[in-house]
């Protein structure tokens, strides 16, 4: 296994484990708690390309749901009838909306919180979609549209939108600071083969010097013999 993939897993595993991180981290006020995980997406979304930040993202969703308890409130393929499963729906797909967004624009801080507000619009609808459809229909629950709009979206906007900023804002900086590491490690890499090459450079330089200089003096050598003839 080369290094580039070497590199691949471990991005993806070290995002999916930020995503656990985040569930872990969670304040239970409402149906739905407070979480950080839609730093970390934000996060991993702009960090990461599309590939990676969405297989991350997979696979966290495919360990919670085979009974890792990595979810907000636990693990088991029954959290689908959680309330709040909807969400985490929405992760995936808001990281994919992300990274597209993002696929062919430049990673300004503009663009990445314009992308990122798209992701939280992308959850906001999976979760609230699933919150009522799983409460009426599975939970027998009365809570009405408003309830829904108010608790499960409107009471995240304000942390998640400071999230995303300063999700944003982090991943930026780290993703400049990793690409200027990267080309110094690569020009480091280099540097013997150019080094080599100037060198054959310099003995192709003064071999051609010394035949110019051979050639030189056989001619004066030539003339000189013409005249004494």
């Amino acid at each position: 296994m080369n290094n580039s993939k070497t590199a691949t897993i471990c991005h993806i595993a070290l995002a999916a484990a930020m995503l656990a991180v985040g569930g872990f981290i969670k304040i239970n006020v409402f149906a739905v708690p407070f979480t950080l995980q839609t730093f970390f997406i934000c996060f991993i979304a702009v960090l990461l390309d599309v590939k990676k930040s969405t297989a991350a993202v997979g696979i966290y969703i495919i360990l919670g749901l085979i009974g890792v308890p990595i979810f907000a409130n636990g693990g088991g393929f029954s959290y689908v009838l959680q309330p709040s499963f909807g969400y985490i729906i929405g992760f995936l797909l808001g990281t994919l909306t992300t990274g597209f967004i993002l696929k062919n624009k430049k990673k300004s801080l503009f663009n990445s919180i314009a992308a990122c507000c798209a992701a939280l619009v992308v959850i906001y609808i999976f979760g609230s979609v699933y919150f009522y459809i799983l409460a009426k229909f599975y939970l027998n629950s009365d809570k009405g549209i408003w309830y829904i709009i108010v608790y499960c979206v409107l009471v995240f906007v304000p942390s998640d939108l400071t999230f995303a900023c300063f999700a944003c804002f982090a991943a930026l900086k780290i993703k400049n600071v990793l690409q200027k590491n990267s080309a110094r490690t690569r020009e480091s890499n280099f540097e013997p083969y150019l080094s080599k090459t100037e060198k054959d450079k310099k003995d192709f330089t003064a071999d051609k010097q010394n035949i110019v200089s051979c050639d030189s003096s056989d001619k004066k050598r030539d003339f000189q013999n013409i005249e004494n003839k």
